[in-house]
């Protein structure tokens, strides 16, 4: 027991302890508190504080919008991400609208960035662990099935999951 005390208080004095502490601030002002104060948002919100954003003067979020823990809403410095009234995101979703390009043999970092605008209409419900790629639309009412990763248009009211790499349609409400 004494051993453990020892060993904790040794770590809660060390150098590398404040260093990880300071580096974490720094990470939480730069992809939370820093782009919600850039975005323009609606009333009623809830952003779990583990939401991460980027380019917030890019990102627009209506009214009664839920954002739940972990998800990544990352516009980019030529594209804008819209997200709806009543539409509520699951843990661990993933929207992000840009990506590298992929031309010739060059590295990957040494091509152009894609970006283009995501549009997520009112009343989507984006389940957990779901991942929305540049240049989708999801129109009003529809449903993105947990794990689905989106790189098409969702029409409106519609169930969308994904199966194996395709994105499909399972029912219009």
């Amino acid at each position: 027991m004494l051993k453990k005390f020892i060993r904790t208080v040794n770590n809660l004095c060390s150098p590398t302890f404040f260093k990880e502490i300071y580096r974490k601030q720094l990470y939480y002002l730069y992809e939370h508190t820093i782009p919600l104060r850039e975005m323009r948002k609606g009333l009623n919100l809830e952003i779990h504080p583990t939401a991460s954003f980027r380019f917030g003067e890019n990102i627009i979020i209506e009214d009664d919008v839920v954002i739940d823990s972990n998800c990544c809403v990352w516009a980019s410095e030529n594209s804008k991400i819209v997200i709806g009234e009543n539409t509520s995101i699951g843990q661990n979703a993933i929207i992000i609208s840009s990506n590298h390009s992929f031309n010739g043999k060059d590295c990957y970092k040494d091509q152009p960035m894609v970006e283009k605008d995501i549009n997520i209409a009112n009343n989507v419900w984006i389940g957990a662990n779901s991942i929305i790629l540049s240049g989708v639309t999801i129109e009003e009412g529809a449903i993105i099935g947990a794990g689905s990763i989106v790189t098409q248009d969702v029409p409106e009211f519609t169930i969308a999951v994904s199966k194996s790499r395709d994105l499909e349609f399972i029912e219009r409400i």
